[in-house]
This record gives structure tokens, C-alpha cells and sequence, in this order.
């Protein structure tokens, strides 16, 4: 239900800074931070961005940490930063060391 009904899309548009106050920012970080612990999700976060030339998840959230105050909100992007990279670096390492064996 959630990314049938855009919810990817709704968090997008939740984390425009400037827009809406930074407690919903860090709750709909918070969102996205859980959300990047499944692959299947960050497989939809990678579409949606790609998909969206104005309104993408991941430009949104580098946006909110260049010019958002609260430390809390820049945390927990940086958090789901974290969490993406490392997902995808493991997937690609992964990847490499069955070509290798």
C-alpha cells in the first residue's frame, strides 16, 4: 500500500525544507531512515529519484541538511546516508566477489 499510494512521493514532498516545520522533516527522515534498511525500498527510492527531475527524495533530504538548523534532522538524514551507502556498498561487494569466484 505504501508505495502504491505514493508514499515515497508523500516523503518527498514532506522533506522540502523551508516548507514544512523541522519536526516533520525529522519524522519523515525518521521514515525514510527505517525505510532504507529493506532493499526492495531502496530499489523504489533509486526509481522514484530517477523518475521525478523535480521532486526526488534523495535531492530533498541533501537539501534539508544544507539549510535546516536542528541537529536532530541532519542526523537522522545522515543516518539514512548511512544506512543506503552501506546497503549498497555490500550489495556491490557482494556482486564483485561472485565474479571473482
Amino acid at each position: 500500500p505504501f508505495l502504491r499510494d505514493g508514499g515515497i512521493r508523500m516523503l518527498a514532498q514532506l522533506l522540502t525544507p523551508g516548507v514544512h516545520q523541522e519536526q516533520v522533516m525529522y519524522l519523515s527522515g525518521f521514515c525514510v531512515w527505517m525505510l532504507s534498511f529493506n532493499m526492495k525500498m531502496l530499489r523504489q527510492i533509486d526509481q522514484s529519484d530517477a523518475e521525478e527531475k523535480t521532486i526526488g527524495l534523495l535531492k530533498n533530504m541533501v537539501a534539508v541538511v544544507r539549510q535546516v538548523q536542528r541537529e536532530k534532522v541532519i542526523r537522522i538524514c545522515f543516518a539514512a546516508f548511512r544506512v543506503r551507502l552501506t546497503k549498497i556498498l555490500t550489495r556491490d561487494s557482494l556482486k564483485f566477489s561472485s565474479i571473482l569466484f
